[in-house]
């Protein structure tokens, strides 16, 4: 290739920097001694900015008298989530507490990239300095989540536990007639070891029966393949135009799958050795 890479690696450079922000903003109000609202806030930022550069002294520059691309990508996530917790307990025996949330998530994604060619000097590395524009492009895409969630927990004596969960999801990925899905759970467990009958069994620190059985739905898809598209762009003798790009379907809805759990958990010796029998 006539490429002298001792010479052509400190000089055809890739530089990227990316910044992250990971932000989070919570404040919890007391409304009665047993019942609480809780907001949070997220956000998480991400730039990422990417510069490459061959020297056109170089073999892979040489053709073009140098070449540069710039690119930059954004992609911006907002979490919204509001939580009603109620709990209470029934003398020493019974516990109780509910759940109740509204979540909100909205995605944004942005990139652009240009380049150009012609560099009058290897040191030049700004397309202002570049003698004719090679290319410019860019794209932006979004999706929402939307989540109902409802969730209730009751103990007895701290050995029997049930719980059970239904949530109502929304994604704008999906067509117009199958947004939204319903999912729902069960589960309990039984502290065995805490039982009467164990009393003696002195190595047995802890023996746990647990099952839960539900449902839950996949949304990862691409952010529009429900919708009929048109592609726009340079249609004919670069004259701006479009034409149909994908065909819609209204009807494209959720991967359900239905999850069924059955687990035993131990320790002995002190909990020295412990470990788990699940199916």
């Amino acid at each position: 290739t006539g490429d002298n890479f001792l010479y052509s690696l400190p000089l055809n450079t890739v530089d990227v920097n990316t910044f992250r922000l990971i932000s989070k903003l919570s404040a919890t109000y007391k409304i009665l001694d047993n019942l609480s609202f809780t907001q949070n806030a997220n956000i998480d930022l991400i730039g990422v900015d990417e510069v490459d550069y061959d020297d056109p002294t170089t073999a892979d520059g040489v053709n073009d008298r140098g070449t540069l691309t710039t690119a930059f990508s954004q992609n911006r996530a907002l979490t919204s989530q509001s939580l009603l917790r109620y709990f209470t307990n029934f003398g020493q025996d019974h516990d109780f507490d509910v759940m109740a949330v509204y979540e909100y998530q909205r995605t944004n994604f942005k990139t652009f990239n240009a380049g150009g060619k012609g560099f009058a000097s290897g040191k030049l590395k700004t397309l202002d300095s570049a003698a004719e524009p090679n290319f410019v492009g860019g794209s932006q895409t979004d999706y929402s989540f939307i989540s109902y969630l409802g969730q209730a927990n009751y103990a007895f004596k701290g050995r029997y536990r049930l719980t059970g969960s239904f949530r109502r999801d929304g994604s704008s990925r999906f067509g117009a007639n199958n947004r939204w899905a319903n999912f729902w759970s069960v589960g309990g467990s039984w502290q065995i070891n805490e039982e009467g009958f164990l009393d003696k069994v002195g190595f047995l620190n802890n023996l746990r029966l647990r099952a839960s059985y539900g449902t839950s739905g996949n949304a990862d898809i691409g952010n529009f393949v429900s919708q009929e598209l048109y592609g726009f762009g340079a249609a004919y003798q670069n004259e701006p135009g479009s034409s149909p790009a994908q065909i819609g379907n209204p009807n494209l809805t959720w991967e359900n799958s239905n999850n069924l759990n059955v687990g035993l958990d131990f320790s002995i010796l002190d909990s020295r050795i412990g470990g788990t029998v699940e199916y």
